[in-house]
């Protein structure tokens, strides 16, 4: 699919680098002409010079064209602005990297998939694209009574059942810089991060006389 990428950062340029090596067709859109000769020549991919929160700058990067965007700057203004046109053109998925809340909530009532820079680590973005429905489950198990979890693992070869009791159930897998879905037959590696669901155990409170 074709991704625009909204700066060319350290995180934009990780992100590049991720979907490009998943086959992706990836541009990225950066104000700085130093920052998008570097991304073409080390990365030899589509850059665009210009600023993003105007229509000519996204139509040169043939925004009509993308299944995604992701306006990962430094700055909150031109990722939200720049996110609102991309959900004018019509982009079916977007990704807003955003630390204000007040303009977090104007991307979450447009549909625009916001995240905080804490969040905005490659693995994290790659979950958001390619296992979508992934992230809307673990929501609603969060919402319904269940509580997500994680167990870093700390051997090498173990079996996932190892790691699981009775009650909680594998919902992914991150190992490194990718996301692998839960399987009978998978050996976990040392470093692998396996995120569970657990039904939530009530608290029984008794009054005090």
């Amino acid at each position: 699919m074709k991704v625009i990428i909204i700066g060319g950062g350290n995180v934009g340029e990780a992100v590049a680098k991720m979907l490009k090596s998943k086959g992706d067709r990836v541009t990225v859109v950066d104000k700085d002409q130093e920052v998008c000769e570097r991304l073409a020549r080390h990365l030899e991919i589509d850059v665009v010079k210009g600023d993003a929160t105007q229509p000519l700058t996204l139509e040169e990067a043939r925004v009509e064209e993308a299944s995604a965007v992701i306006a990962l700057t430094g700055d909150d203004l031109t990722n939200v602005i720049s996110a609102l046109l991309a959900e004018r053109y019509g982009v079916p998925r977007i990704i807003a990297r955003v630390e204000n809340p007040n303009y977090a909530k104007i991307c979450e009532a447009r549909g625009i998939r916001v995240i905080s820079p804490d969040e905005s680590a490659s693995i994290m973005l790659e979950a958001m694209l390619y296992h979508e429905d992934l992230v809307k489950l673990t929501n609603l198990l969060t919402k319904g009574g269940f509580d997500v979890e994680y167990i870093d693992v700390d051997r090498e070869d173990m079996r996932l059942s190892y790691v699981l009791t009775e009650d909680s159930h594998p919902v992914m897998i991150i190992r490194e810089n990718e996301v692998l879905l839960p399987k009978g037959n998978l050996k976990l590696k040392k470093g692998d991060r396996v995120f569970i669901i657990r039904k939530r155990r009530k608290i029984f409170t008794f009054p005090i006389f």
